[in-house]
């Protein structure tokens, strides 16, 4: 995961956070962290879930997209954040996906604001950066659906 923020993505400055490493083998679930800093960016987490075909498990609000080769559904938002109560607001975008391949469901959450740096400057919220990410999500849960 952190080799698609950096490669893909761009982002600077990563580390991962997981109970588990890296190469650990994903058999029921699992999930994992990337931090930019001492804040966390994104959050992906999966589960085998043969009883529960929503992947997006109860979340509302997201649409199904028909740019992938398979089914995503993503929500995105902003949210207003008070930096100091009464003076100053922060807008942050937080950009959830979510896919179901065979028996696993799998989400992938990536808040975007100023504070994600790329080598080209923050990260953008577009189209491009969506199938990026959308994609890529497909991909990783084909691979456990496989195993």
């Amino acid at each position: 995961m952190v080799a698609f923020f950096r490669d893909e993505l761009h982002v600077v400055d990563l580390k991962w956070i997981s109970p588990f490493r890296p190469e650990s083998i994903v058999e029921l679930g699992g999930n994992c962290s990337i931090a930019q800093g001492v804040d966390q960016i994104a959050r992906w987490e999966s589960r085998d879930a043969p009883d529960d075909p929503d992947p997006t498990e109860g979340g509302e609000g997201f649409e199904k997209s028909t740019e992938f080769d398979h089914p995503v559904w993503i929500l995105q938002y902003d949210e207003e954040r008070w930096i100091d109560p009464g003076h100053a607001v922060s807008y942050v975008t937080d950009q959830r996906l979510a896919t179901r391949v065979g028996t696993w469901n799998a989400r992938l959450m990536i808040v975007h604001d100023e504070e994600i740096r790329t080598t080209d400057g923050t990260l953008a919220v577009n189209e491009e950066n969506t199938r990026k990410l959308g994609q890529f999500l497909i991909t990783l849960t084909r691979r456990l659906s496989t195993t």
